[in-house]
């Protein structure tokens, strides 16, 4: 029989089989839900390779180095008010210098700094009330550190910085604006001035931009060298000493137990053997990769497979109760099909084809709720993560393909389990 006829036959069959609707809600709900899930974790897994590899601050990580001084003095770790605060400062400045010599000897450690961030703004922005982080990378490498650009012809005490090409304005309570924003563009090549406060303040050029929408940056944060965030810091404690008083008075207490160190590594994806390394040196990660809430991807992968799994069960006990309605219920059907010329792999077909058809109607119903679904969350959750809210996640032609391999399953079941039962039975056979 010809294959158009087999399909007009099966979508009329398909259209009074209340079990096949009922199997083609479960499949939207099931297969909205598995879409959902797998085209959020593609398209995070997108955002997370485009911005690691582009923005080096996703490298940065704080090493702690307690296990040290608890070995040079026990007390400090004790807070003991028994040691000479003088005398401890002595053993964490020794001590972190030593810590820093070894983190400098590992390839895959581009840089290590105690000063790589300071909070400035620049008089362009002045009347937004904008801050940006300025961020120390280190110089003198052959890799693009800074999302695409590179400081390596300029020396460390160069007042340069690269810059967002687009700044995006967030309220006070860090929520994205969406639509406000601003071109930078105009400003490359001009020396523009930084102020950490009213008192505190001094003027570098921008000599390159980087691309905000394909690396997924903030917007916020400009880069310079390890020096020069230092210098800055230097020029805010000058205009404030009072505050730089008050920083080495905590510096002495009991409570203080040594610098923060950061490291700038030269691919997440060696992530593993710094942390090796770390180990062996009896060091540790204080903070990994910064900046990013991956809590939400967990959380979200982890509800859509159980909604998917739980969906998936309920369409198998659907498929098993059709199995039986298909087997007895329709037996009589199968054999005036047999009169009019059917052969068993024709009835077959027609039984793969009307639930299949039914499932695909299903399915893209199922692709366009998954893709709103994504389109509201981004709206509604992504908006106010950290460092979310510029992903855009979207239902890919990867989910699609899984998810329809997986819908398909149904048909196919109920078609190989029909005729499992019916291999040494002839449909002609069937008395009237």
């Amino acid at each position: 029989m010809k294959l158009m006829d087999i399909i007009k036959l099966s979508f009329t069959n398909a259209k009074r089989t209340k079990s096949s609707y009922l199997i083609m809600i479960l499949v939207f709900i099931a297969s909205a839900s598995c879409l959902f899930s797998l085209s959020y974790k593609n398209s995070f897994d997108r955002y997370w390779n485009s911005y690691v590899k582009n923005s080096p601050e996703f490298r940065i990580m704080n090493v702690s180095y307690i296990n040290w001084l608890d070995e040079r003095d026990k007390r400090i770790m004790l807070g003991d008010a028994s040691l000479d605060p003088d005398e401890k400062l002595k053993i964490i400045d020794k001590t972190t210098k030593e810590v820093m010599d070894v983190l400098a000897t590992n390839e895959h450690i581009l840089g290590v700094s105690k000063q790589y961030r300071v909070m400035a703004q620049i008089d362009y922005f002045e009347n937004h009330n904008f801050s940006f982080v300025i961020l120390g990378v280190p110089l003198d490498n052959n890799i693009e550190i800074v999302s695409g650009n590179n400081l390596d012809s300029y020396s460390e005490n160069d007042k340069v910085m690269i810059c967002p090409n687009i700044v995006y304005y967030r309220d006070e309570n860090n929520i994205f604006y969406g639509n406000q924003k601003t071109d930078m563009n105009d400003l490359i090549g001009q020396a523009v001035t930084l102020s950490m406060a009213d008192n505190a303040t001094d003027e570098y050029k921008i000599v390159g931009l980087y691309d905000t929408i394909s690396n997924y940056a903030y917007g916020e944060i400009c880069y310079t060298s390890y020096a020069n965030v230092k210098s800055l810091d230097d020029i805010y404690y000058e205009a404030y000493p009072h505050l730089y008083q008050e920083h080495l008075e905590y510096m002495k207490t009991i409570h203080y137990t040594g610098d923060n160190v950061f490291i700038m590594i030269d691919d997440v994806e060696n992530l593993d053997q710094i942390n090796d390394f770390l180990h062996e040196n009896n060091l540790f990660q204080e903070g990994a990769i910064v900046g990013i809430d991956t809590e939400t991807v967990d959380e979200i992968m982890k509800s859509c497979s159980y909604i998917t799994l739980g969906m998936l069960v309920l369409s198998g006990i659907i498929v098993c109760l059709t199995l039986v309605q298909n087997i007895t219920k329709r037996t009589k059907e199968f054999y005036l099909y047999s009169i009019l010329g059917y052969s068993k792999k024709d009835v077959l077909k027609l039984i793969f084809m009307e639930n299949s058809i039914l499932i695909i109607i299903g399915y893209i119903f199922a692709i366009i709720a998954a893709q709103i679904g994504l389109i509201i969350y981004k709206n509604i959750v992504l908006i106010h993560k950290s460092r979310l809210y510029l992903m855009n996640p979207r239902v890919d032609l990867i989910s699609i393909l899984i998810g329809l391999l997986l819908a398909l399953i149904i048909p196919i079941l109920i078609t190989v389990t029909i005729s499992i039962f019916t291999r040494k039975r002839s449909f002609s056979s069937v008395e009237e």
